[in-house]
């Protein structure tokens, strides 16, 4: 009797030590997508605002068309993870934001020069 419980606790044991070992490199096999915040964090853009709008076609998903100033290069940014910029972006503002940070300058210049830091988070 007492072999059969040491055989039946030796199987139990390794029964979850190889369970361990097939979850443990199944989940290191996994990559996870960044979420919609991280690759806002990630993105960098400059500009000046050309227009903003709500994207129709991709569950209104807010935009910016920016156009570089130095190339004269469109663009457009995907904002809807920052919405506190979105509202105060007019056309004609400049934009800065540099990848890894959340925070987005933007620069009005109606009717005087203010410059904004806002918080994306």
């Amino acid at each position: 009797m007492k072999q059969i419980v040491i055989l039946i606790l030796a199987v139990a044991l390794a029964v979850a030590i190889v369970h361990s070992l097939f979850r443990r490199s199944e989940e290191s096999s996994v990559v996870r997508a960044p979420s919609p915040l991280e690759s806002f964090g990630n993105s960098d853009f400059a500009g000046q605002i050309l227009k903003k709008y709500r994207d129709e076609s991709n569950h209104l998903r807010a935009k910016l068309v920016l156009i570089d100033t130095v190339n004269e290069s469109q663009s457009t940014v995907d904002i809807t993870e920052c919405l506190k910029l979105f509202s105060f972006a007019e056309p004609g503002d400049i934009v800065l934001k540099k990848a890894g940070d959340y925070r987005v300058r933007l620069t009005k210049f109606e009717p005087d020069t203010v410059v904004l830091h806002v918080e994306c988070l």
